[in-house]
């Protein structure tokens, strides 16, 4: 448990003096209960991401010698504006909000400006998110058919599932064989908790994956390879224990590299999996329930505009074509050509505009 004394300041720090004061030893657990409450009500990776950004901050007052408070937090924005991106600068924000208080309404004004203004800044030079295509897919399919070794399989499998069920890498590495079932030609995939699901209800991903198929067959090899030896479908094979999150991100690069696919992430296999679902003729309520997302505009953000999400017909254009319509009364049906009346009349129009 992160000790968020450390890094508390202003009212809180304050009040939180003031509890344990009042609490003494015999009330020593109510005054824990109270302090831990702040991080318990997060997630873990969440709040490691927090005190990290509280200690560059703290690190930056102790080498200026700026006193902690909220004009500091203002500073020490504009100081970092010029070397990280506006989510560094949001993470620092909600990370001294942790340790501290809301920000007063004149500061926090502030302090949306300075990230709106970082992120307008970025729309210039930001680079689209790559997605991972079915035809990536498809290669990274061959190389796990060809893998001689342990860990080669894994490694395959790893993107080939979280392509398939749009995993996060969190979901990835903690994906246990008992969240894993085959029902007929259905792969049902439990995911026990998301960073979207605080409360660790749990979400079920249902996957097309027919016995036989390639996919299929590769999966049904690893289980019988490795469920003995750890619970966790994709173990570090050197302790069976679970992957980190980021072990999983620097695999699935790894196998993206190798299969001769550049500048994707772990990311892009979800970004992909749910535009192929879209070009498909998903519609966006089902692409987010099997992804997971909370919101549809969490969804939007990962999509490419491609014609049949708007309703393309191409056997019933919104544009005339002058070919499929049929002749006119006044037009000529063996020649195609206006007749004379309509030539007369589009002279004298020309004319008139002349004149005008």
């Amino acid at each position: 448990m992160i000790n968020i004394v450390r890094f508390a300041g202003g009212a809180r720090k304050h009040l939180l003096d003031r509890l344990k004061e009042l609490a003494g030893d015999g009330g020593r657990e109510l005054w824990t209960t109270i302090l831990n409450a702040p991080e318990l009500a997060r997630a873990g990776n969440t709040v490691k991401a927090y005190e990290n950004a509280n200690k560059r901050r703290l690190r930056w007052l102790h080498d200026t010698g700026f006193p902690d408070g909220e004009p500091s937090l203002l500073l020490y924005l504009a100081h970092i504006n010029k070397t990280v991106g506006s989510s560094s600068m949001s993470q620092a924000v909600a990370a001294f909000q942790m340790s501290h208080n809301s920000l007063q309404a004149t500061e926090n004004a502030l302090a949306t400006a300075l990230v709106k203004a970082k992120k307008r800044e970025e729309v210039d030079v930001r680079t689209p998110r790559k997605e991972v295509t079915k035809l990536d897919i498809l290669a990274i399919l061959e190389t796990a058919k060809e893998a001689r070794d342990v860990k080669s399989e894994r490694d395959a499998l790893i993107a080939l599932l979280s392509w398939s069920a749009l995993l996060r890498s969190e979901e990835a590495a903690n994906l246990r064989w008992e969240d894993i079932e085959q029902k007929g030609d259905l792969l049902e995939v439990f995911v026990r908790r998301a960073k979207n699901d605080q409360e660790a209800r749990g979400r079920r991903t249902f996957v097309e994956c027919q016995q036989g198929s390639d996919v299929g067959i590769l999966l049904a090899k690893w289980r019988v390879r490795i469920s003995g030896r750890s619970i966790y479908v994709f173990p570090n094979l050197n302790n069976n224990k679970a992957l980190s999150p980021s072990a999983i991100q620097s695999i699935t690069k790894s196998v993206l590299l190798k299969a001769g696919i550049e500048d994707c992430s772990h990311h892009s296999l979800r970004k992909g999996a749910a535009n192929e679902l879209r070009r498909n003729g998903r519609s966006l309520e089902e692409i987010r329930n099997r992804g997971r997302w909370r919101s549809e505009a969490g969804l939007q953000r990962y999509l490419v505009d491609v014609p049949d999400s708007q309703g393309v017909d191409l056997n019933n254009p919104i544009l005339p074509s002058a070919k499929a319509q049929e002749p006119c009364a006044d037009v000529e049906p063996t020649s195609g050509r206006w007749s004379d009346q309509h030539q007369e009349m589009s002279e004298a129009a020309v004319e008139q505009q002349n004149v005008n």
